[in-house]
């Protein structure tokens, strides 16, 4: 699991160490020119440090390239999910992530046919902007957002080995998006799965049940907020 990693939500990723990442492997993403005080653990081991990239918005999609090649570089499938993102490892079921001998899987919450915001209107969404320069085309190659996609071991492989990485115009603020365009360079087809839910929830009332019901084995929180 590799979880891309801001200054602000050091505490969720200390939950997550204490709850479901406890027996897995998972990965923290983050850059090298953090200030210190902001990363308590910053020596983790548990974390992948872009050392001579700084940590801001528009450098997130060198954070996935990284993750990338560290799974490339270990041999083993990944899931990649944002620093908002809640899941369930028990329940993520795929067969044969590791046997290589399979064709490459790329599965998550699907999006096609998405237009390139070009002149957006309202300020907070200014920040996704991209110029003709930056990316010519009217759509961009069907991609996963950052709710978690998941690659087996043959997919980590052939987006390496093809080389998509060099290959590949650079999207500096559009990690999903980029991640997909690495997908379409090395020809390994997204698939959508009903099953990545888009994560819009009332998180208030979600938060309040897992925070006061943490010890209530009764609570079915999966089936009253239709997760699966």
């Amino acid at each position: 699991y590799w979880r891309d990693w801001s200054s602000d939500v050091c505490s969720s990723d200390l939950f997550i160490r204490e709850t479901w990442g406890e027996s897995l492997s998972v990965k923290f993403l983050v850059a090298g020119t953090v200030n210190d005080s902001m990363v308590p653990d910053f020596n983790s081991s548990d974390l992948i440090v872009l050392a001579s990239t700084p940590e801001n918005f528009d450098n997130i999609s060198y954070k996935v390239g990284a993750a990338l090649l560290h799974a490339h570089k270990c041999q083993t499938p990944m899931f990649m999910m944002d620093d908002d993102v809640l899941i369930s490892p028990e329940r993520i079921q795929f067969l044969h992530l590791n046997d290589t001998n399979k064709n490459p899987i790329f599965v998550g919450n699907l999006l096609e046919l998405a237009i390139p915001l070009r002149n957006p209107v309202r300020i907070k969404n200014q920040k996704y902007a991209v110029s003709n320069q930056t990316y010519p085309f009217n759509y961009y190659p069907p991609y996963a957002n950052g709710i978690g996609y998941i690659l087996n071991l043959s997919a980590v492989n052939k987006m390496v080995q093809s080389h998509a990485l060099s290959k590949t115009q650079f999207l500096l603020k559009l990690d999903d998006t980029y991640f997909g365009m690495l997908a379409f360079t090395a020809r390994i087809p997204v698939t959508g799965d009903k099953h990545f839910s888009t994560g819009m929830i009332q998180i208030t009332d979600f938060s309040k049940d897992v925070l006061e019901n943490q010890d209530n084995a009764d609570l079915n929180i999966c089936q009253k907020y239709n997760l699966h």
